[in-house]
């Protein structure tokens, strides 16, 4: 067997020190990525848990039409969402909707529910629509049409028997789920919302809750293959290929 001279066993104990030293930065830049994802779950947590405690507002804008807005539920993890305790009904049946789309949304993505009353009093003229004869008795049917602004119509029949109701409504919907400027001047750090509209004026915005999957800040750090050029041993230009630790100074 060949005997490995002194300065051969120098060269691979050098080598091992070297893959060694780099296996010990890998690990402890992978803690650190950790460190920072588990800070930034804590903190979205956070800041979820302050928005859950946020009341709807409503009012009408300057058109007549009802709107409504909330501030928007968001987190890195759908689950640290629909894991939450809460006796509120509409939280409950938003985690519900957000557990059934939660392969569509877990890259981005958001889910709302909205619950709506519509209030409506309506007076219309009544026609005499035909007569019937019971025996020696005759009694009137009525009927009545409505129509109010195209937003609700029907007609409205009366026997002496039963009185029969046939309505549509319709609604337009505008969802909006974005951020605003806080702070002075808008230098603040933005706050997510939901906003509603409802285009129909006899309804009303009673329940509103959003939920929108946040995307992790890219990672600095990184390892795998790289390909380099650069000043090797004996200050002499060459490529490099192997695996490495980068750091992204500019994401192109």
């Amino acid at each position: 067997m060949k005997k490995i001279n002194q300065q051969e066993l120098d060269s691979i104990m050098e080598k091992s020190k070297t893959v060694t030293l780099i296996i010990a930065i890998a690990v402890i830049i992978l803690l650190l990525i950790r460190g920072c994802e588990a800070k930034q779950q804590l903190a979205a947590n956070e800041v979820m848990n302050s928005a859950l405690k946020d009341s709807m507002k409503t009012w009408k804008d300057k058109e007549g039409h009802f709107k409504a807005s909330i501030t928007l539920l968001e987190n890195y993890n759908s689950k640290a969402f629909t894991d939450l305790a809460s006796a509120d009904s509409t939280i409950i049946k938003l985690q519900k909707l957000v557990k059934k789309y939660e392969g569509n949304i877990k890259k981005g993505g958001s889910v709302t529910t909205i619950g709506t009353e519509a209030n409506i009093n309506i007076t219309a003229p009544t026609k005499l629509d035909g007569v019937t004869k019971v025996k020696d008795t005759i009694y009137a049917n009525y009927k009545s049409d409505f129509n109010i602004k195209g937003w609700v119509w029907g007609t409205v029949s009366a026997t002496k028997d039963s009185t029969t109701i046939g309505m549509k409504f319709k609604e337009e919907i505008d969802v909006v789920i974005g951020s605003e400027k806080t702070g002075f001047l808008g230098l603040g750090k933005p706050k997510p919302f939901a906003e509603v509209t409802l285009h129909n004026p006899f309804n009303e915005v009673k329940t509103l809750r959003a939920y929108s999957t946040k995307s992790l800040p890219p990672k600095k750090f990184g390892i795998g293959p790289v390909l380099a050029y650069g000043v090797g041993s004996g200050f002499t230009p060459e490529v490099f290929v192997g695996v490495g630790i980068n750091y992204s100074l500019l994401r192109l």
